[in-house]
């Protein structure tokens, strides 16, 4: 991937209507990667289930060892999504999450909100931590 590489997921199940009153469908998960100061930046927008899960693992394979994971135009994430930020930081891998309300409940429900760095809703462009 490049700096500014954005990847669109091949599933298109959501689609709305365009001006012309046809139905054109759009991704259910959109990732855009950029680097910042040496640390790899993924911004998603959409949702994150089993049919797009495997399109966040491919954009995080091959990262740095220091991700931050834009995560606040994410408005559904299930146990696919969970997995996969799991198995990225398996490897030792330290990875922030700036996050929306709905994945932020997610991560504290499950605990894992002490395995990431967490920000929720925080202003501003995601950005590295000066200690990531």
């Amino acid at each position: 991937m490049t700096e500014a590489d954005a990847l669109v997921t091949p599933d298109e199940r959501q689609s709305e209507p365009n001006p012309s009153g046809e139905q054109q469908t759009t991704p259910i998960l959109t990732v855009e990667s950029n680097r910042v100061d040496g640390t790899d930046v993924l911004t998603l927008h959409g949702e994150i289930d089993m049919s797009s899960a495997p399109d966040l693992e491919l954009a995080l394979d091959g990262l740095g060892p220091e991700v931050v994971v834009d995560m606040r135009d994410v408005g559904f994430m299930d146990s696919s999504g969970i997995a996969v930020l799991v198995r990225a930081s398996s490897d030792g891998r330290r990875i922030r999450i700036h996050a929306s309300r709905p994945v932020s409940r997610i991560l504290d429900v499950t605990g894992l909100d002490d395995t990431f760095e967490v920000v929720v809703d925080g202003s501003g462009p995601a950005t590295p931590s000066p200690d990531l």
